[in-house]
C-alpha cells in the first residue's frame, strides 16, 4: 500500500488499484489504467504500475493520474522506475536511462492535441492542405524534441530495484549493489552482496541492502 496526499493507494494485482481516504477509510475511486503489484507514488503525487491487464507485448510501466485516471505515459519494455524533481530513471533494453519527464509529458500532450486537430482536416478540402502541412512540420518538431528528452543512456544490466538519494542512483542488481551520478550515469562505487538486491534503504549516511537469498547487508563511508 502507498500513501500520499489524503489518499491509500492499495494495488489489485491484475485489477484496478483502489483509492482510500485515510481520515475515514471510504473508497474514493479506482484507477483504471494501471495495474499489477509493483506501484509506486512520484512527488506530486502521480502512480507509476504497471497495466490493467496481462495481454500487453512488451514489459510496461504507466504514470497514471489517481484523480482522472487518465494514462499521463508510457515505458515500454521497463520493470523498474523511479521518478525525482522531474526526471525519470529507467531500464529499458539493455540501458539505464535517465529522462526529462516533466518536459516529455509537456511535449507529449502538444503532440497529442496537434495530431488529433490533423485528423480533422479533410486533406481532399483544398483550403486546408496549407494547414495539413504546418500541422505535419509541427508535429515533426515535437517528435524531434521529445526524442532530446532523454539526457543520458548507458549499457547496464537490469536492475532489481532503483533508488534516488540526494545525487546518486543506488541500483541493485545479481550479486551487486551499485552508485551512480544522477546527472551523468557515471559508475561512483559498487559491492558485491549474496543474491539478488532488491531492498535498498539509504538511511543517516549507511546503505542498507537486502536480498532474495535473506541476506541483509549494511555499508557506510569510512571515517
Amino acid at each position: 500500500m502507498l500513501a500520499g496526499g489524503d489518499r491509500l493507494y492499495i494495488p489489485q494485482g491484475r485489477a484496478a488499484p483502489i483509492t482510500l481516504n485515510q481520515n475515514d477509510g471510504k473508497k474514493t475511486g479506482t484507477i483504471g489504467q494501471a495495474g499489477g503489484t509493483f506501484c509506486l507514488l512520484t512527488e506530486d503525487n502521480q502512480l507509476i504500475a504497471g497495466p490493467p491487464n496481462q495481454k500487453e507485448r512488451d514489459e510496461q510501466l504507466r504514470i497514471a493520474d489517481p484523480k482522472s485516471g487518465k494514462r499521463l505515459t508510457t515505458f515500454n519494455n521497463t520493470t523498474r522506475v523511479v521518478v525525482t524533481e522531474g526526471k525519470a530513471y529507467l531500464h529499458s533494453i539493455g540501458n539505464l536511462q535517465c529522462l526529462d519527464l516533466t518536459r516529455k509529458a509537456q511535449l507529449e500532450t502538444l503532440l497529442s492535441n496537434q495530431r488529433a486537430s490533423l485528423k480533422k482536416l479533410d486533406p481532399k478540402v483544398e483550403t486546408n492542405l496549407a494547414q495539413i502541412e504546418v500541422l505535419k512540420k509541427e508535429i515533426s518538431t515535437l517528435q524531434t524534441q521529445i526524442k532530446s528528452c532523454l539526457l543520458w543512456t548507458i549499457a547496464h544490466p537490469a536492475p532489481f530495484e532503483l533508488v534516488v538519494a540526494g545525487a546518486q542512483l543506488i541500483v541493485g542488481l545479481d550479486n551487486q549493489v551499485s552508485i551512480l551520478d544522477i546527472k551523468t550515469g557515471k559508475p561512483l562505487w559498487q559491492h558485491k552482496v549474496t543474491g539478488r538486491a532488491y531492498g535498498l534503504t539509504p538511511a543517516e549516511g549507511r546503505l542498507i541492502v537486502s536480498t532474495d537469498l535473506g541476506y541483509i547487508h549494511t555499508f557506510h563511508k569510512k571515517p
